[in-house]
């Protein structure tokens, strides 16, 4: 009997912490995939924000190129907004809208784009 449980014992000691080990090593690489996918996934969304960034950067340099400089001194409200000289009273608001998307500080514009929209606006309603 004494035979056996030595057997036994020595069982336990040496054969049994094998799967334990095996798990522990396991959640260690599952743990270090789980950090790599996290990591990964952060770059791949940093990426996604960059090229977003420069399109909106893009954009707002071209929309600066139309309409912050003018191109001939004297240019008139439907030029600015980029609607004919008899527009709707609709349609001056939807390409001011559409104007303001772009040239608003809050999305890269500045404040004198958005007070030469406002300008443009009002005297497009004004003659209406």
């Amino acid at each position: 009997m004494d035979h056996f449980l030595a057997i036994a014992i020595s069982f336990m000691v040496l054969v049994a912490p094998i799967p334990l080990i095996s798990w522990l090593i396991e959640r260690k690489e599952r743990k270090k995939r789980e950090e790599y996918d996290r990591w990964l996934e952060e770059q791949i969304r940093l990426a996604h924000e960059r090229r977003r960034q420069a399109y909106i950067d893009a954009l707002l340099r071209q929309s600066m190129q139309n309409y912050a400089k003018p191109k001939k001194p004297g240019v008139y409200w439907w030029d600015f907004l980029g609607v004919s000289k008899d527009a709707s009273k609709d349609e001056i608001n939807r390409a001011y809208k559409q104007k303001a998307m772009v040239m608003h500080p809050d999305k890269g514009g500045s404040d004198r784009m958005m007070a030469s929209l406002n300008k443009a606006r009002e005297l497009g309603l004004r003659g209406k």
